[in-house]
Formats: C-alpha cells, sequence, structure tokens
C-alpha cells in the first residue's frame, strides 16, 4: 500500500515537472510580448518603443517579410537603431506627436508617430489623420494649436529622405 502511494506521488511529480518545464520553453524572450510593454508614461520613450518594435525587432515578425518596407529596414537595422532620436515631442492634452530622426549613410530620414494618453499612459494611436481643413482638428477648442501641430508635422514628414 505504501509502495503504491509512493508510486503514485512520484507520478504525479514527475507529470508537474514536466509540465513546469513546457512552459519555461515556451515563454517568449522577446521584450514586447506583452502589449503593455510599448506604453510608458513618456511619449518620447512610447514612440521609440513602438518604433524600435515595429521597424527593427524582426525576430517577433510571425511572418516572412515580404515588402520593400521590411526589407528596407532589415538592411538598415543597425545604422538606424544607433542614429534614431525623438527630437521634439508636440502635446496637445491627451493627444501628441513624436517627430523622429534617423540617417543612413549621408540621408536623413523623419518620420511621425501620433500618441494618445490612457489612463496614464502614452499610446500609439494608429492610422491618425488630422486635417487642418477642419474648424477644430483635436476637438478640443484649441483650434490654432492644433493647426500648428499639423502643419510641423507635416513639414517635418516632407523633408525626409526617400526610403524606396
Amino acid at each position: 500500500m505504501q509502495k503504491t502511494i509512493l508510486s503514485s506521488i512520484s507520478i504525479i511529480a514527475f507529470i508537474l515537472l514536466l509540465f513546469s518545464c513546457d512552459k519555461q520553453n515556451k515563454t517568449s524572450t522577446n521584450k514586447y510580448s506583452s502589449p503593455q510593454t510599448l506604453a510608458d508614461t513618456s511619449a518620447t520613450q512610447t514612440a521609440l518603443n513602438y518604433f524600435e518594435w515595429r521597424y527593427t525587432d524582426f525576430e517577433r515578425l510571425e511572418r516572412p517579410l515580404f515588402s520593400d518596407h521590411d526589407f528596407w529596414f532589415k538592411n538598415h537595422k543597425e545604422e538606424v537603431q544607433e542614429t534614431l532620436e525623438v527630437a521634439d515631442v508636440l502635446k496637445a492634452n491627451n493627444l501628441a506627436i513624436a517627430l523622429l530622426r534617423f540617417s543612413v549613410g549621408s540621408d536623413i530620414y523623419r518620420e511621425a508617430i501620433w500618441l494618445r494618453k490612457y489612463d496614464g499612459l502614452w499610446t500609439v494611436s494608429s492610422n491618425q489623420y488630422f486635417s487642418t481643413y477642419g474648424d477644430d482638428p483635436f476637438g478640443d477648442g484649441q483650434p490654432d494649436r492644433a493647426e500648428r501641430i499639423i502643419e510641423k508635422e507635416e513639414e517635418w514628414t516632407e523633408n525626409s529622405a526617400e526610403k524606396f
């Protein structure tokens, strides 16, 4: 009877050990595996996190590279990472735009990332578009400020070198 109980306990312990090892092997080493790790209390840091995740962290991709955009960034990954900086962050209440700059060779590239603040964290605002033709583009009662920010974003990205 005692042998049976000890054998059962040994088998259960062995099975639990196997399952715990299996979970450890499946744990991602990707620092961006949790969606909350991209958002930050700093708009600048959120923009840098997003840019690195989206454009230079190719190990996270679950699909093969197929676009010219992907290949361009993969081919210039190290130089982009070394020169990447946030030149400015323009804020309007819970909305902001980060103006990023990086270089490859003698070419200087400029990108803009719109951000929104939710629950104290700055998050990337996907597919954001504002027009200076609207009466109050940001809907915050300060159309002049919105127009200045939108014009700065347009000027910034227009002065970027062409990638493709």
